[in-house]
């Protein structure tokens, strides 16, 4: 039987590979190599019968100034003749390398330099060695070349083809499922199972670390990497592939999943952690690289308070640290969910299925890299802490190790990164864990003893959390967010077995890009076992509390709270991705959920009673479809799809019954094979490969890479200046978030706290990128920009090196190198002294002062600061600062004062944020050039000011924060003395 069983695996799994090949993924491409000077598109077109039209051709965009490779996508087809479109703009272009290939890289045809001959819009083609340079006349916008020598050929996909790719991928899959099959018929599987009953805490940290292992296998073994520039790919310093300098780009899509978050913001921020810490010995507060200055810690997603951060913190931020940090947090998920599910009474083997399949959930490509899922993976150790508490033995100690368990992963998930998952997580699990002990079977005396226990400890939380949460809600009271309006995205209650496998959100989308969390079919299959058996399931308290607190994301992800209630709910109301954070909740909920189901039906499947909760399955199963179904219709689907979704049925259908019908006879293998292929048919597409025959529908993690490889365009920025100085990069160089790895501070971030002034004053002065930052930021902007730019202090740009020096207006080329730098010489100072002073009170009007003015700095305040301030008829003196002194959180310089005037440091100003000394002594700020900070002095001098960031009310937190662990030393030692129950029934935990 087991030969059956395999077979059908082996049909199964090739479902998908017979209806289609990836969806967008053509099976050959032209393939060519290509150096552009302007931006502009490159197009082939091909003439299967119809001649050339815009039908038949493929298109993509040029990165400019780095040779990249373009694979543009041919169909199966009959081919007459080859027509090549180098660019859609003037300029240069370099060409070399082109061919066609399959999409494993087997080349079909390869095509020379002298084979394209210029037609239209060229001005001249040169064969330099292997490439060709072809420069086109100027103003053209469709120069084309035909490919001479071109005889009709076919390109057809065929089984051979595709036969070596995926060879090892049925060989792999086929062996694995005939060894887990034999292995469960061998001696030592009794043997090992005895063990892990005996020690099942071990036995589940095991087979957690075996999932990762599997599921990550390419970051932990095959140098692939999480936060690799490749992905995405994502902007960093240059704007075309590579964005890095140093290595050969090997660029893939992460559809539409979020990465730039981490590369632009978290990556980052573990560098500036690391200079604050180990070179300034100061609190990470402020972030001097990002809009001018912007709070650090306030943004509430710093991670400083993660022990986990450490690791990249004292690595400065690289990528293997990142990357270890993802492993070890995905461990903790799959560790924390199989001791939630032990501890809640799942069984064993559900419990242990929990830690072996948790990894492979859609919810990791759906954020690939994004913080959000050190939330998620933090998040079981909380129903962790309540399980345990619930079945704790009663002792103070072991009462104890419960509650400090609760407020370490309560920190820690409020430490991960984000704001919206994490807090709602919190909210989400401690109602499920507090619904778990009230529904414990123990007196209501025990229950509410406990219940006061974890209040407490959730106090000391509390206060052990001050510096977090009361700076955050500092830094938000006087910012804005791109959040502050009220709005909520929810899914139609008729997709949601889209929550059990992404695949099927994404064909909703334009090119099935990724939408919404999802986990696994299997999940699928244990969740709809365990309401199957629901009589059974109604039975166990921990089912019935955790089912009742998984109703409250649920109906808020799948609009059963309608949006019109969400958006009157404090704090969710400004959520606004409401299915996407909910989902975050429900996922954990499920997974557990889920292990109930799993223990049942293998309970089941001993006793080959597969009818027990089959027939009901399968009708739930049908409804479900029956609702996706209806809610899709007219929407166009994959080919891949049609198969995969076949195949996912089988899956979990099919082989159950395989196995339990296996079991009935007594063959413990082939049963066991049975639910092998049950799993991998409904993981695989959830794992991370270094190449895969889908790669357009799974996670393939780009090279690891130094995110800070030595740049001669950065180097000569150091070694220039001198003083304080801003820098930008044009086009997309120099992405926001690199200032802060590179340690080069920039008016531009992503961070997603903002200060209302600077946004205000950016978009008074037309600096689109501020707030628009993934926009281009062109060169043909930089003389209406400059007077704005040169206020901010911004006196450098970093420019597509392209080979011929060229003239950008109002700005003096200092050097070429990997990117072309570029000075403003009428950059205003960071800090200066000015008796020249005018009144505003909105941007538009210093807006109106700075790009009218002579470019000379002066200072502007509001009018009721300006009536205060009495100066001397103006002689327009302007005095630059000297003699910097900048750490994290502190600028401090030396300025002469001729008379009594302002000194205004344009750094970015939050008002009782910031200590500001005199010569020593304590001296009021206040707004000056509307979104920054100025001083009056009133009698000439050599002075020396220092602006240091103190966050209102940080100095509370770090008392409440100090009583919190004293609370908590206090707590341990008493809880840790005595020996007394307050009730409960003794659980082992091996």
């Amino acid at each position: 039987m087991k030969i059956i069983v395999v077979a059908l695996f082996a049909a199964t799994l090739a479902i998908p590979f017979v209806t289609e090949k990836p969806g967008s993924a053509d099976p050959f491409v032209f393939q060519v190599t290509l150096r552009a000077t302007k931006p502009g598109n490159v197009q082939i077109y091909y003439d299967i019968g119809k001649n050339f039209n815009e039908a038949d051709s493929s298109t993509l965009p040029l990165a400019v100034g780095v040779e990249q490779i373009y694979r543009l996508p041919l169909p199966d087809a009959r081919y007459q003749a080859l027509r090549f479109d180098p660019t859609t703009a003037d300029g240069v272009i370099t060409l070399s390398r082109a061919r066609i290939v399959n999409s494993w890289g087997r080349v079909f045809q390869k095509f020379s330099p002298d084979q394209f001959r210029p037609i239209q819009q060229i001005a001249s083609v040169h064969r330099e060695g292997r490439s060709l340079r072809i420069e086109m006349t100027p103003g053209s916008d469709d120069p084309v070349t035909l490919i001479d020598g071109v005889k009709p050929f076919t390109l057809r996909r065929s089984w051979i083809d595709l036969l070596p790719a995926h060879a090892a991928w049925f060989a792999g899959a086929v062996v694995l499922v005939w060894l887990i099959g034999w292995a469960a018929a061998s001696r030592w599987s009794a043997g090992a199972l005895a063990w892990a009953r005996r020690c099942p805490c071990r036995a589940i940290a095991i087979a957690a670390a075996a999932g990762v292992a599997w599921q990550m296998h390419p970051v932990i073994f095959a140098g692939r990497s999480l936060v690799s520039p490749d992905n995405g790919p994502a902007a960093m310093l240059y704007q075309g592939v590579p964005t890095l300098p140093g290595y050969e780009a090997q660029p893939n899509s992460a559809h539409n999943a979020d990465v730039g978050a981490m590369m632009w913001h978290h990556v980052p921020f573990s560098m500036v952690e690391h200079r604050s810490v180990f070179r300034d010995q100061v609190w990470p507060l402020w972030n001097r690289y990002n809009r001018c200055g912007i709070p650090l810690l306030g943004q509430g997603q710093s991670m400083f308070g993660d022990p986990l951060q450490w690791i990249t913190i004292v690595a400065n931020g690289a990528s293997w640290a990142w990357d270890a940090k993802f492993v070890i947090a995905r461990w903790l998920f799959a560790c924390g969910l199989g001791l939630a599910a032990w501890q809640l009474e799942a069984g064993l083997a559900g419990a242990l299925l929990a830690a072996l399949t948790s990894a492979f959930i859609g919810y990791f490509a759906f954020r690939y890299n994004h913080a959000a899922i050190f939330s998620v993976c933090y998040g079981p150790w909380i129903l962790v802490a309540w399980s345990g508490l619930s079945r704790s033995t009663g002792r103070r100690r072991a009462l104890w190790g419960w509650l400090a368990l609760m407020i370490l992963g309560t920190l820690m998930t409020m430490n991960s990164g984000t704001i919206k998952e994490a807090y709602m997580l919190i909210a989400g699990l401690h109602l499920g864990g507090a619904l778990i002990l009230l529904f414990s079977a123990q007196s209501w005396a025990a229950r509410l003893r406990k219940l006061a226990a974890a209040a407490a400890a959730l106090g000391i939380f509390t206060l052990l959390s001050a510096p977090l949460w009361i700076t955050f809600l500092v830094a938000l009271s006087r910012s804005m967010t791109s959040y502050d309006l009220p709005g909520a995205a929810q899914l139609p209650v008729k997709l949601v077995i889209g929550f059990f496998d992404g695949l099927f959100y994404r064909q909703l989308q334009p090119d099935e890009i990724h939408w919404d969390p999802s986990v696994n079919f299997l999940a699928l299959l244990g969740l709809g076992w365990s309401l199957a058996r629901w009589r059974l399931s109604l039975r166990i308290p921990a089912w019935r509390a955790v089912a009742l607190s998984a109703l409250v994301p649920f109906s808020l992800a799948f609009a059963i709270v309608p949006a019109g209630v969400v958006v009157k709910i404090p704090f969710i109301a400004n959520i606004i991705r409401v299915d996407n954070v909910f989902s975050c909740v429900l996922l954990i909920h499920v997974l557990v959920l889920s292990a109930f189901g799993w223990s049942q039906l293998l309970r089941d499947i001993r006793r080959g009673a597969w009818i027990a909760g089959g027939p009901l399955f399968l009708a739930g199963l049908a409804v479900l479809l029956a609702l996706y179904v209806s809610a899709a219709r007219g929407y166009p689907k994959s080919g891949f799809f049609t198969g995969y979704a076949i195949a996912l049925v089988i899956a979990v259908t099919v082989f159950p019954w395989l196995a339990a019908r296996a079991s009935a006879a007594g063959r413990w293998g082939a049963a066991a094979s049975a639910l092998a292929a049950c799993a991998v048919l409904t993981l695989w597409q959830q794992g991370e490969y270094r190449q895969s025959p889908f790669e357009f529908y799974t996670v393939n993690p780009g090279q690891r890479v130094d995110l800070r490889p030595p740049s001669p365009a950065l180097e000569f920025v150091r070694r220039r200046a001198a003083e304080p100085a801003r820098t930008i990069g044009l086009g997309l160089n120099f992405f926001p978030g690199y200032g802060e790895l590179s340690g080069i501070e920039t008016i531009y971030g992503v961070d997603p706290l903002e200060s209302r002034d600077y946004d205000a004053l950016a978009r008074a002065l037309g600096l689109d990128h501020v707030w628009n930052w993934t926009g281009w930021d062109g060169e043909e902007a930089v003389a209406a920009r400059l007077p704005g730019r040169d206020m901010l202090n911004n006196r450098f740009y970093l420019a597509t090196h392209t080979g011929a020096p060229r003239a950008l207006p109002g700005l003096r080329l200092l050097g070429q190198f990997d990117l072309d730098v570029y000075e403003s010489p009428s950059a205003w100072p960071r800090a200066f002294f000015t008796d020249r002073v005018v009144p505003c009170d909105s941007a538009a009007e210093f807006a109106r002062e700075v790009q009218s003015g002579d470019g000379r700095p002066f200072a502007a305040v509001s009018k009721s600061d300006f009536a205060r301030i009495i100066l001397p008829q103006p002689s327009r003196k302007v005095i630059p600062a000297r003699d910097y002194a900048l750490n994290t959180n502190t600028t401090a310089f030396t300025i002469d004062t001729p008379g009594p005037g302002i000194i205004v440091l344009t750094e970015a100003y939050y008002p009782n944020d910031f200590r500001a000394l005199l010569d020593g002594h304590p001296v009021p700020y206040f707004r000056a050039n509307y979104a920054f900070k100025g001083i009056a002095v009133d009698s000439p001098g050599t002075h020396r000011v220092s602006f240091s960031y103190w966050p209102e009310y940080f100095t509370l937190s770090l008392e409440l924060g100090l009583a919190g662990l004293v609370l908590f030393i206090g707590a341990t030692l008493w809880m840790l003395w005595p020996n007394e129950r307050v009730g409960g029934n003794p659980l082992h935990l091996g």
